[in-house]
């Protein structure tokens, strides 16, 4: 303190400066006021100016901070109960069920079916992490995104190989028409074999563009004829009792044609009723008969 300044008096405007501290309160050296802090980077920034600076930066950072103070956790305090009051603070949901995640219009075609399951156990994983629920949103239509463009460029590489796969096949066959005859025997071979209407499905859902497998359906269902195809492959003797075959399609449920007969839904379910009809005909005397 300088010689005969009056201790409680602020001395503004002073022009005094010692190792590059303006003289400010009491007409003392700021940077001997701080005394042990003097060092701390904190007030490094208010070195050479007037103690009026400081109390600015107090003044902002205090309204800055507000009365809810958050402090990041270090040290000692790095645990997962403290982190998890500061998500709180931060404005993370009581639970999970808190996250009402909204997918954005445009990312899925129209009318997908997205697994409830797999949402909830997103939404738990985001609040465990202490995700916000803006950013989870964010994070859930940013994945969105990118599954459905990995789903549209594998559907593209599918269909290219399909395309190839069936310009090979039509300029071996030489016509349109027996290109369908050799696809449509691929279906059938599936549906005779499959074991079931739903198996089928699957199996037509999973390899349905898969070039070498319609082609190898289309060359087994080639090889058959049209009877064998149909009974699911089992073949009869010559002059067998068509009583047995009868029995076969309606007692037999290996048989394509059981299934085939007692369900309406079924797309050979006409066939069945027909080959059914025929074979009571053929079974009684009769000659027969099976629509075109």
């Amino acid at each position: 303190m300088a010689e005969g300044t009056d201790p409680g008096t602020i001395q503004p405007g002073s022009q005094e400066s010692q190792d590059g501290w303006q003289v400010g309160l009491n007409g003392s050296n700021w940077g001997e006021f701080l005394g042990d802090l003097k060092g701390d980077p904190v007030f490094k920034p208010y070195e050479g100016k007037p103690v009026q600076e400081v109390f600015k930066g107090y003044a902002n950072a205090a309204r800055m901070i507000g009365g809810d103070k958050i402090v990041v956790p270090a040290g000692s305090l790095d645990t997962e109960a403290t982190w998890n009051q500061v998500w709180d603070k931060l404005g993370r949901p009581k639970d999970h069920r808190g996250y009402h995640l909204k997918l954005e219009q445009g990312i899925f075609p129209e009318g997908t079916q997205l697994d409830p399951g797999v949402d909830e156990a997103y939404a738990k994983t985001c609040h465990r992490l202490g995700i916000l629920p803006k950013q989870a949103n964010a994070l859930y239509n940013w994945h969105a995104r990118l599954v459905s463009d990995m789903q549209a460029q594998s559907a593209a590489r599918e269909g290219s190989a399909y395309d190839r796969a069936a310009d090979e096949l039509r300029r071996e066959l030489r016509t349109e028409e027996r290109f369908q005859t050799f696809v449509d025997k691929s279906n059938r071979v599936v549906s005779r074999y499959a074991g079931s209407q739903d198996a089928a499905d699957r199996i037509i859902d999973k390899y349905g563009n898969d070039p070498d497998i319609i082609r190898l359906l289309g060359n087994i269902g080639a090889s058959l004829d049209e009877d064998v195809l149909v009974t699911g492959g089992r073949r009869y003797a010559d002059g067998a009792d068509p009583r047995e075959k009868l029995l076969d399609i309606q007692q037999n449920k290996a048989n394509p044609l059981h299934e085939a007969y007692f369900n309406a839904g079924h797309p050979q379910h006409q066939y069945a009723v027909d080959e059914v009809f025929r074979l009571t005909q053929l079974a009684q005397g009769g000659k027969g008969w099976r629509k075109p």
